[in-house]
């Protein structure tokens, strides 16, 4: 009795203890499942609702939080530049998709991301022979050469008539002649040949009232079409940017007679967060010594975009093309908006197709502290050195346009 006693107590403890362990582990796992469940549930509201409705709930509270910047800016006048809204919105990055593309492959933006990863095999297909012509490189006829075209062809027509009447027993035979080629000319010929423009005038330079302010945010911003390693950006000065403005600084001085200030202050170093407060006394000390500045440029060149959309070919040669971009959250906006379209304006009607046009972005770029504040940028770090120097000749046609 005793020894069949004391089994029964074994296998009753040991029976008892395995089901205090099966329960401890069914409970941890319905625990488990429930928090998975819950995170599940937060990561999907997180990553769907700012695709449904993009003012999503953190854009909320980040506009909220924003408020309470303002609030503070307006009992200090210096909050302002040290907060540097500019750079906080240039320089965001989107969290909740880079994680998902960390932990899915699959990134937001690119729809084909979402495709390739349900169908691995569209990865080994080339899809560029499908992509729209924005994709290849603008063919632009520029107006000035449709003009000079059209002034050729009235100084044939006046050497023609010179000639006419000189032999006077033939004069109204010739001007029948000459009415009868004008009848002649095709429709095509007559829609290909644009109104005349007035050609631009040359100003009298003068150095004591510029016309002209470049500078630049982004200092440092190179051109690297083989993207080599570490040659996004360059410290030298006769590179990247800052040779473009100093060419078009020459440009719009030897050619339009326009006196230009072209700034070389280094902004982005040594890190390019902040870019934006750094260079923001260098425009008020102008601003406030120059009241003769008519249009002022901060030259930029665009990033991670294709070349192909950002290249232009004028007469068989490839040519940088430019963007320019306003701030939404300027208190000037609505004027900044105007003046942009008026120098697209231009940059259309003399070289249709040149422009990318005008891009909005939420920020304020240094653009509140005049209307007459352009952000430009001329071709991307795909773009050769060479093709943004030879869009210098169409900027510097364009700006003197503008002005004149």
């Amino acid at each position: 009795m005793p020894v069949s006693y004391n089994v029964k107590n074994y296998i009753l403890m040991f029976s008892t203890k395995g089901d205090e362990g099966m329960n401890r582990m069914y409970r941890d796992e319905i625990i488990g499942k429930i928090i998975f469940f819950i995170a599940g549930i937060y990561i999907l509201i997180k990553i769907i609702i700012p695709i449904i409705y993009p003012a999503s709930i953190a854009a909320g509270l980040y506009d909220s939080f924003q408020v309470y910047e303002r609030i503070i800016d307006k009992s200090n006048a210096y909050i302002e530049t040290a907060m540097d809204y500019n750079d906080y919105e240039e320089d965001k990055k989107e969290l909740i998709s880079i994680i998902f593309k960390y932990l899915t492959g699959i990134d937001i933006s690119n729809n084909r991301s979402y495709l390739t990863s349900q169908i691995p095999m569209l990865e080994l297909i080339d899809i560029t022979s499908l992509t729209n012509k924005e994709n290849g490189p603008v063919v632009v006829v520029p107006r000035i050469v449709q003009e000079d075209i059209a002034n050729n062809s009235d100084k044939q027509s006046n050497n023609t008539e010179q000639g006419n009447n000189t032999n006077s027993d033939n004069n109204s035979t010739n001007q029948n002649n000459s009415s009868n080629n004008n009848t002649n000319k095709t429709e095509t010929e007559q829609k290909v040949i644009p109104a005349k423009t007035e050609p631009v005038k040359k100003l009298k330079l003068d150095p004591k009232k510029p016309l002209v302010l470049i500078y630049h945010t982004h200092t440092t911003e190179n051109y690297n079409p083989q993207n080599k390693p570490n040659e996004n950006y360059t410290t030298e000065s006769d590179k990247g940017v800052c040779r473009v403005g100093e060419e078009l600084k020459k440009e719009l001085q030897d050619v339009y007679g326009i006196a230009t200030i072209h700034d070389t202050t280094v902004h982005d170093l040594p890190k390019r967060e902040g870019a934006y407060a750094k260079s923001r006394p260098t425009i008020q000390k102008y601003v406030k010594k120059y009241p003769s500045l008519k249009i002022i440029i901060d030259l930029h060149r665009d990033g991670d975009v294709s070349r192909n959309r950002t290249t232009a070919i004028i007469n068989n040669e490839k040519y940088a093309r430019v963007m320019l971009v306003v701030g939404t959250n300027n208190k000037y906006h609505s004027k900044s908006e105007v003046f942009a379209k008026k120098v697209n304006g231009v940059f259309e009607y003399l070289y249709p197709n040149y422009s990318r046009g005008i891009m909005y972005k939420k920020g304020i770029y240094n653009q509140d502290l005049s209307s007459k504040i352009i952000l430009l940028e001329v071709g991307s770090n795909e773009n050769s050195l060479d093709e943004a120097l030879k869009s210098v000749k169409v900027i510097g046609k364009v700006i003197s346009k503008s002005i004149n």
